[in-house]
């Protein structure tokens, strides 16, 4: 929907309620993107005081945003929601530390949006 409407509107800001990371395959389409994740009651104001200058809209990303649905190769055995059959209360994270943006880090891989460090 964000491609056909940066179609007929090429001056469209994506404004993005988001609880996390997101797929993004329409970025280059759009010259901005807010994302508040999950900002709460005064949402709408404070979205409005960005979109309309009066607030500079400085922030980091507190994440990585992946460029394709699995960009860091995760397998299944590496989901914590599918527990072990014969041991049902661990949760084993065989990827070490690299996950999020120390796994693009150490491939060379250039996220879709970083983590600012």
């Amino acid at each position: 929907m964000v491609s056909a409407i940066a179609a007929a509107q090429p001056n469209t800001v994506v404004v993005m309620s988001v609880p996390g990371a997101v797929l993004t395959p329409w970025a280059d389409e759009v010259p901005a993107i807010v994302t508040n994740f999950m900002p709460g009651q005064a949402a709408g104001s404070a979205i409005a005081d960005i979109l309309f200058g009066k607030v500079n809209p400085s922030a980091r990303l507190p994440l990585t945003f992946p460029n394709t649905d699995n960009d860091q190769n995760m397998s299944p055995a590496q989901y914590p929601g599918l527990p072990d059959p014969e041991a049902p209360l661990y949760a084993n994270y065989t990827e070490g530390l690299f996950v999020g943006y120390r796994y693009y880090d150490k491939h060379g891989i250039e996220p879709a949006f970083a983590f600012v460090k």
